[in-house]
């Protein structure tokens, strides 16, 4: 809980310093649940995959790369996880064929998420909608950037949810600074901050 609540803060927070501050202490509280989860031996990879997106925005990407890789394990996660997986691997690491395999696991995780009625419908539609900005990644990585950010661009219009609409920003951003603006399309980074 501890994580969730600093992780939040970090969103809302006024300064870049401040925001830090609360990511750290997320990181902390997140790394604390895992202790006592292997102790309690009650591993949940929502722990690991909320951890590995804060390892990601602290730039820990070892360890991020760690908590994404655990997180995936669980079907319940493997399509969120396998984007942010992915991202890192493009973003970081510059490995396009590493990141499309990563994309790609995350197309087929959310396929069988879809169907399986054991978790949230909020769950559900997080995979779901991992599903389609992976899938968009695939498309740009295979030469077709129109059709991905045609695709991410009806999903930011369409009202995807939660932190989804913020990676559809970002991958928005991210194509449109390969593609020469610099600035990477602030339009969209600013729409995915404050949603």
């Amino acid at each position: 809980r501890a994580g969730l609540e600093a992780s939040l803060s970090a969103k809302t927070a006024s300064s870049p310093d401040e925001s830090m501050t609360a990511l750290r202490r997320a990181a902390e509280a997140f790394g604390r649940a895992q202790v006592l989860e292997r102790e309690l031996g009650e591993k949940r990879q929502s722990t690991a995959y909320r951890r590995g997106l804060v390892r990601r925005s602290l730039c820990q990407w070892d360890g991020a790369r760690q908590d994404l890789q655990q997180a995936a394990k669980d079907p319940a996660f493997q399509a969120r996880a396998g984007l942010a997986l992915g991202v890192l691997l493009l973003r970081v690491d510059a490995d396009p064929l590493a990141a499309e395999q990563a994309f790609k696991q995350a197309n087929a995780a959310a396929r069988l998420a879809a169907d399986d009625k054991t978790h949230t419908t909020e769950a559900r539609e997080e995979e779901q909608t991992a599903e389609q900005i992976a899938r968009a990644y695939v498309k740009y990585l295979a030469g077709d950037e129109p059709v991905a950010r045609r695709n991410l661009q009806d999903l930011v219009s369409g009202g995807a949810g939660g932190s989804m609409v913020a990676e559809a920003c970002a991958a928005l951003a991210f194509f449109a600074r390969r593609e020469g603006d610099p600035m990477g399309g602030d339009d969209h980074v600013q729409r995915g901050l404050l949603k």
